[in-house]
């Protein structure tokens, strides 16, 4: 289980970059970049792919970014698109290589279109539920090793603020129909509960430090941005310990992708017999992830 939370040195370099009116001005002020604040570092996500991790450099007090080098390819150039060989097996140009790629984080733009080839499955549903709810403060959560849960949402509650998390599933995947078996989405869901309660201390200690972080870090918390400003003033009432804040012990299951007839189709009937009554309430059966509702 990995904490939440930025340094004091981490936050006061991102806000005096902020300021300049540079790229990280325009990468955290575009809507449809999704900022998750990791323990020492930031992730941003473009179509539910994480784009650029920010971290800081402690000996040079300065930020530093990386992504996959996947997302660096231009999805279009100017010219020939073949890369032409010498019969030695050597480029022929390798000066053209790097016109190629994304060279630098001012092209926010093209960044975000070298993406989509890779916006795939449960990112782009993961992504659509994003981009119509403003109160989900992390994605791809880490519950232990090689576990990670879709999402993180918060709201107030009848004693506080509640974080609550949510595993989003694509109805053609085959752990929704598995029973009894480890690989079994009920298994996958009863170690998400039992890692997010043994864990509970350390997830309110880290959501409360994000909250402090969103309140601190310039842009990141302006209303209409990534926030609405409900949710900016319950995050603002947590960071100063004005309201207590609770995990909710046990995840929602997010099932989506499908259209009516497989829904109402009768080899699926009895697989969403058995999860509704395996998760009650928690089960949430929607087609498309844009016309999903937190709850």
């Amino acid at each position: 289980m990995v904490g939440r939370g930025l340094s004091d040195d981490f936050i006061n370099e991102f806000n005096h970059e902020y300021d300049k009116g540079s790229w990280l001005y325009e990468l955290v002020n575009d809507k449809e970049i999704f900022m998750a604040i990791r323990n020492g570092s930031i992730s941003f996500y473009s179509r539910g792919c994480s784009i650029i991790k920010l971290t800081f450099n402690r000996r040079h007090k300065c930020l530093t970014g990386g992504t996959h080098y996947k997302y660096l390819l231009k999805p279009e150039i100017e010219g020939d698109c073949y890369i032409k060989f010498n019969n030695d097996g050597g480029v022929k140009d390798p000066d053209v290589l790097p016109n190629l790629l994304v060279n630098d984080l001012h092209d926010i733009k093209t960044l975000k279109k070298t993406v989509k080839p890779f916006a795939i499955g449960e990112k782009v549903q993961s992504y659509k539920i994003i981009r119509k709810h403003s109160n989900i403060i992390d994605t791809e959560i880490e519950l232990g090793e090689h576990s990670f849960i879709d999402l993180a949402a918060i709201k107030e509650g009848n004693e506080g603020a509640e974080i609550t998390f949510y595993e989003v599933k694509l109805f053609g995947k085959p752990e929704l129909r598995m029973q009894n078996t480890e690989k079994g989405i009920t298994h996958q869901m009863l170690k998400y509960t039992g890692r997010i309660n043994k864990n509970r201390d350390l997830l309110t200690k880290s959501y409360r430090k994000v909250c402090e972080n969103i309140v601190a870090l310039k842009g990141v918390g302006d209303s209409g941005n990534q926030y609405s400003s409900n949710v900016m003033d319950l995050i603002n009432r947590v960071a100063k310990n004005e309201l207590e804040l609770f995990i909710r012990g046990e995840p929602w299951l997010i099932v989506t992708q499908f259209d009516r007839n497989q829904r109402n189709g009768k080899a699926w009937k009895p697989h969403m017999e058995r999860l509704k009554k395996e998760f009650g309430k928690r089960l949430m059966l929607v087609g498309d992830g844009r016309n999903v509702r937190l709850k």
